[in-house]
């Protein structure tokens, strides 16, 4: 029987990211000169500002390795003007660390936060709405290192001081509070991670009007939230209104607009309408493109998305040269050790696995995950993704020696740095079980699974394609065992929640079909069997009709 395993969802990489802040404006800061100072020192602060509004233009075309040197001699050039404690002095520190964050060189950055934010607290004092950005900033390091216990009391921080001086209704606590909901969601906390969200977006309809354009960065990352719960209409419905909001506000070319059309195009991909996903990623890419420049980071992003879309409808040969395209922009701009050029890797490799090059997988495969292990160190979660990766490999070309360990390394540190019950343990879960199963050591495929569907539906609910998944790998578990009334059951809870989550066309949902097919047919139960394979090739026929 086929075994069906979790998707690699690869275009989620673009999904919105965490809310910024207010960093880049400060740059504007620097322009201010000290009157009292002499010529000499005057003309050196000018060209600091001038390097400072260079490095500025620079990052904003990601051309972040250039804007490094120039940021720094603006930083050398203002401490021997103004002294290495003035607030001017962590105003350059912040703005330094965030291009050392962006280039992924997160031990560099760290260092230059703390000094920035030692330096704002001594000058304006501990509680100061003005130290907020550094803190916010510090805040999303450890964020992106994975290391969130010590992200989440600097966010708290900087929340509680702007509730302190504005009130707990104020605009300026937008912010904060969507960047706690994004670490709650990345941990996998829902229940705490919704409330965030939905306080936020209360305060600035409150303030700004239900079609103000700061909202559509909270409804962004709502829809990704929902994808996460396996919302795909909801998603879809928050997408749509961000767009709108966008589209009313900004001219159509805007790069803001095509970040809501890659999300848009990934709900509706997830639901396996690709018909109506494509021209969304493509418009994406032509406005990246065009705004940008063809080499902007951003284009790789788009270049990833538009990538996933043809990888997930098998469509190799376009998807392949979208991905190297990718990757090249992003060796180019980010530098060979990024982790986003291990996110392009690791989606190569998944597509190298699909079309049964192996060494080519392998490769990429590890590749990522030096990169992942000297960036991150050995025990992050996008560590464990890559781990969990190569294991499946392994286990595609029955090198069950090779693959256990991996899987069993991924489990660990998803347990370790996530928790017990996040989803992607669930994952880990389902994949490590499978690779029982297909040793026939049932007795260990069988709890496996069964806690990860518990996971799922403890932090997922009850309907969700997760689920699906689950049921129907347990369900052919107990199939391969020759035990017919506990898989029944099982197979068609999976059919029922994969054709009300993703659709009856989608491919996991025809998967199942296929599966019911060949169980009833084992069964000697031919008119069954023919349903289901009536009802598949119904729905494949309709799904081609989608992609034309």
């Amino acid at each position: 029987m086929n075994n069906r395993i979790t998707k690699n969802k690869i275009v989620a990489a673009f999904v919105a990211s965490l809310i910024l802040g207010a960093q880049f404006p400060l740059l504007a800061q620097t322009n201010r000169t000290n009157p009292s100072v002499n010529p000499e020192q005057s003309a050196s602060q000018s060209e600091a500002t001038r390097l400072s509004k260079q490095a500025n233009q620079l990052s904003q075309q990601g051309k972040f390795r250039e804007a490094i040197p120039l940021l720094e001699q603006a930083l050398k050039l203002q401490e021997a003007s103004l002294g290495k404690d003035h607030p001017e002095i962590g105003i350059l520190l912040n703005e330094l660390a965030l291009l050392y964050t962006n280039q992924g060189q997160y031990a560099k950055a760290a260092p230059l936060y703390q000094r920035s934010l030692q330096i704002h607290e001594a000058y304006f004092g501990s509680n100061h709405p003005k130290i907020v950005t550094v803190l916010n900033n510090f805040a999303m390091l450890y964020h992106y290192q994975g290391q969130y216990a010590a992200s989440e009391p600097l966010y708290l921080r900087a929340l509680t001081i702007r509730e302190t001086a504005f009130g707990k209704e104020h605009l300026s606590l937008a912010t904060p509070l969507g960047n706690l909901a994004e670490l709650y969601r990345v941990q996998g906390q829902y229940a705490k991670a919704l409330p965030y969200y939905q306080r936020s977006l209360r305060i600035q309809e409150t303030a700004l009007g239900k079609n103000h354009l700061s909202l559509a960065t909270v409804l962004n990352n709502l829809g990704v939230f929902s994808l996460q719960q396996g919302q795909y209409s909801q998603a879809e419905s928050l997408f749509v209104r961000a767009l709108n909001i966008q589209e009313t506000n900004l001219r159509p070319d805007h790069p803001a607009i095509a970040q809501s059309l890659s999300n848009l195009a990934t709900a509706l991909l997830y639901q396996g309408r690709y018909a109506a996903s494509e021209p969304l990623f493509i418009r994406a890419l032509t406005i990246q493109e065009t705004v940008l420049g063809k080499t902007h980071p951003d284009v790789a992003v788009a270049l990833h998305n538009l990538a996933g879309m043809y990888q997930e409808q098998g469509k190799y040969a376009a998807s392949e040269p979208l991905y190297l395209r990718a990757l090249s922009i992003r060796e180019q701009a980010l530098g060979q050790n990024h982790p986003d050029v291990a996110a392009t890797l690791t989606a190569l490799a998944v597509l190298y696995r699909n079309q049964k090059q192996p060494a080519k997988a392998e490769s990429s495969y590890l590749r990522a995950i030096r990169i992942n292990e000297t960036i991150f160190g050995k025990d992050h979660p996008d560590v464990a993704s890559s781990l969990q990766h190569l294991a499946t490999l392994y286990r595609d070309r029955k090198d069950y020696a090779a693959s256990e360990p991996l899987y069993l390394r991924a489990l660990s540190i998803r347990e370790a740095r996530l928790g017990a019950t996040h989803p992607d343990v669930g994952s880990t879960l389902n994949t490590l079980a499978l690779l029982y199963q297909e040793q026939k050591l049932f007795s260990k495929a069988e709890p496996l699974l069964l806690r990860a569907l518990s996971i799922y539906e403890a932090r997922l609910g009850k309907e969700h394609s997760r689920i699906a998944t689950v049921l129907h790998n347990l369900a052919n578990l107990y199939a391969l065992q020759k035990q017919p009334d506990k898989a029944e059951p099982l197979f068609h809870r999976a059919l029922k929640m994969s054709e009300a989550t993703l659709g009856e066309t989608h491919p996991d949902t025809i998967t199942t079909m296929r599966t019911l097919a060949v169980f009833y047919g084992a069964l000697g139960n031919s008119a069954r069997a023919q349903e289901f394979i009536d009802r598949a090739i119904r729905a494949e026929q309709r799904s081609q009709a989608n992609v034309r």
